[in-house]
């Protein structure tokens, strides 16, 4: 029966299956590997020990899923891609996702019920945007860091995670598809100040968000960001934001008050080529506008029922289409000196 497998120092791949289900308890890689097959060693149940060299750069699929008596991992700063449920069904307690990591594969950690702490340093990953969450049913991972140099916070990276509070340093620019959705015991998110992108859903359901401060750099929120997060009470979009995508701020039901400073919003309310109702299903009863706002956008307040007075101030040139179409509760209007053009059905249905 073999225990320790040590690789001679040649060794570049190990073949997809190659060890799956066998009974060692350790495994030595050598520096000149670089690539682990698809279920290489799938279900090495004994396994408790890996050294693994500073060569790996990829890392199949399954590759060590159910290696669940695996209490530590330590990867080497030259891992690439992670492939789906490579290290799912283990024990290990914490978990570093090294700088280089460009790609983690859905489920990749799925499923590890002792996890508490993950500290994510990787530049610039990408995940699944369309597959199950990275961390998936990781019940008790309650702290994920990110490192100072992390740039993306890759998709669906902490997905229905129990967190209940994100710190997002200065380095980040873009925030990926999913990557806190459903976070529902989520209720505070520090961001930095270099974040540009939020992209669809990344915010969507966490249900406890009480608050967030959305930075200055901004220019793109995208559809369903903050879809469901019903404790949110206010929000202020900042000057520099270009998109809003549709049903972005959809559902918030304690959402009353609105601080709109974005200047010149050039797409707003779309998902592919239809519009939706950014603020639908909301009960605001407050719009403030900036005084730097020059356009106010098509649709941009439709349907916004407990709004009974708006002010409109002297920066604001044109009111776009239907921009307060539905508003059956405003009642009074002040609109500055610079308007000079208002779009069909502006202010349509305001009786």
């Amino acid at each position: 029966t073999l225990t320790n497998v040590v690789f001679g120092n040649h060794v570049r791949h190990i073949p997809s299956s190659a060890f799956s289900g066998c009974n060692f308890t350790s495994l030595t890689f050598p520096n000149s590997l670089r690539s682990i097959g698809n279920n290489a060693f799938n279900n090495c149940g004994n396994l408790t020990s890996i050294d693994w060299g500073t060569g790996v750069e990829t890392i199949g699929e399954y590759a060590f899923n159910n290696c669940n008596h695996v209490t530590s991992l330590s990867l080497p700063n030259t891992v690439k891609e992670i492939g789906g449920r490579a290290f799912s069904h283990w024990t290990v307690q914490s978990v570093t996702i090294p700088q280089s990591v460009e790609f983690l594969g859905d489920r990749s950690f799925s499923h590890n019920a002792n996890l508490t702490n993950v500290t994510f340093n990787a530049d610039s990953c990408d995940g699944y945007s369309s597959g199950p969450a990275i961390f998936e049913a990781c019940t008790n991972l309650t702290t994920f860091m990110f490192g100072n140099n992390v740039k993306k916070i890759a998709d669906r990276l902490c997905e229905g995670l129990p967190l209940t509070t994100v710190f997002i340093p200065n380095s980040v620019k873009c925030i990926g598809y999913y990557a806190f959705s459903n976070c529902t015991y989520l209720t505070n998110v520090n961001m930095g100040n270099g974040i540009e992108k939020i992209l669809s859903s990344a915010f969507r359901e966490c249900a406890s968000l009480q608050s967030i401060t959305l930075p200055a750099s901004l220019k793109t929120i995208g559809s369903y960001a903050f879809y469901g997060c019903n404790s949110l009470q206010s929000i202020t979009i900042p000057k520099n934001v270009q998109t809003i995508g549709g049903l972005a701020f959809s559902r918030c039901s304690n959402l009353d008050t609105l601080f709109y400073n974005a200047d010149n919003v050039t797409d707003y309310g779309y998902i592919s080529s239809s519009v939706y109702n950014v603020f639908g299903n909301t009960y605001l009863k407050k719009i403030y506008i900036g005084n730097n706002v020059k356009t106010l956008p098509n649709y941009a307040f439709q349907n916004q029922t407990y709004i009974d007075s708006i002010s409109i101030p002297d920066s604001v040139h044109l009111i776009g289409i239907y921009a307060f179409t539905g508003c059956t509760g405003l009642s009074y209007v002040t609109i500055g000196n610079s308007v000079d053009t208002i779009k069909n059905g502006a202010f349509e249905g305001c009786i």
